[in-house]
């Protein structure tokens, strides 16, 4: 049902003036993500429906029906950070979700079918995100034709609007991801920036390893390891990491095969030398997890998720 729009209180129609009742006419507001603040050009992102009937949204990379998952590589290039746009629109998705909203910054709870929440929500933006008036929807609109007028206004207010280019996922996007996906990152043990102090001829050495299952001591460890585009930067990394893993197994606090190296390269990545040869330094001490494989990596995560553990660190 295609709807008429004004941004405005009141339109001109030939000479009669349309006075809309701003309690109960519905509305609209859009999202946008800004990606230099010193620049300050917004882009729309998502589009908010609002009538005391309900609300309808839609945003950027959700997955098709399933509001609030985003699919990482369908984020426009010019959103800088995966993780941050992920976290608001999971947030703003699970506030609409709710009968009544808490300001963020202060104010009483505001029931989602009176008039005021609107303006209270416009103000749960912060930074790069940001929500702001759209229009305001001339026609009455029943709430069983709100989804396809959230979907006409995203359509030619968002989505007609982004670049062509896909975004060029980081190993760090794609991670976060999987633990997502295979809700390893909701396991009660799973820990990021994991400490490991370990014994080394009289001292004690501490290594900080990206993730891990812990209870009481390490039962899985893993290494997130970018790869670096100077060589030289490479060596030292590759060296620097597969020391890490020597010793933690050295002092018996895991084995190898309770490890792994989280990497994502493409097959023009695995064929140049250096890559090579630095997957093979990495793999003589523990297991080499490529990320471009999602559907194994999804598998293994998705395994060690089912599996609790005990304070002696081994599965049941």
């Amino acid at each position: 049902m295609p709807c008429s729009v004004i941004l405005q209180d009141r339109v001109l129609l030939g000479y009669s003036t349309v006075v809309i009742d701003m309690n109960t006419t519905p509305l609209y507001l859009l999202a946008k993500y800004i990606p230099d603040l010193d620049r300050f050009e917004p882009r729309n992102v998502g589009v908010i429906v609002w009538s005391p009937d309900g609300v309808e949204a839609r945003f950027v990379a959700e997955k098709p029906d399933q509001p609030g998952d985003v699919d990482g590589r369908s984020v426009p290039g010019f959103v800088t950070s995966l993780g941050a746009y992920k976290q608001w629109i999971g947030y703003w998705r699970s506030s609409l979700e709710q009968a009544e909203f808490t300001p963020p910054y202060g104010g009483p709870k505001v029931n989602r079918s009176a008039p005021e929440f609107v303006e209270a929500f416009k103000g749960s933006g912060k930074g790069n995100f940001l929500l702001s008036d759209g229009g305001v929807l001339l026609d009455d609109i029943p709430a069983d034709e709100l989804s396809n007028v959230a979907n006409q206004l995203f359509d030619r207010l968002v989505e007609a609007g982004l670049p062509d280019e896909t975004r060029d996922l980081t190993l760090e996007d794609v991670c976060d991801d999987l633990l997502k996906q295979s809700k390893l990152d909701k396991h009660p043990y799973f820990r990021s920036r994991y400490p490991v102090k370990c014994p080394l001829d009289g001292f004690e050495e501490e290594y900080v390893f990206s993730d891990a299952l812990a209870n009481g001591k390490p039962e899985r460890l893993f290494q997130r390891f970018p790869m670096p585009k100077r060589k030289a930067d490479l060596r030292k990394s590759v060296h620097d990491t597969a020391w890490s893993f020597e010793k933690v197994q050295q002092a018996n606090i895991v084995s190898a095969a309770q490890t792994a190296a989280l990497v994502y390269l493409s097959d023009d990545q695995l064929a140049e030398a250096s890559i090579s040869q630095a997957l093979r330094v990495l793999g003589s001490v523990t297991k080499v997890i490529n990320l471009r494989d999602e559907n194994k990596a999804l598998a293994e995560f998705t395994q060690l998720a089912a599996h609790p553990v005990h304070d002696d660190g081994k599965h049941e």
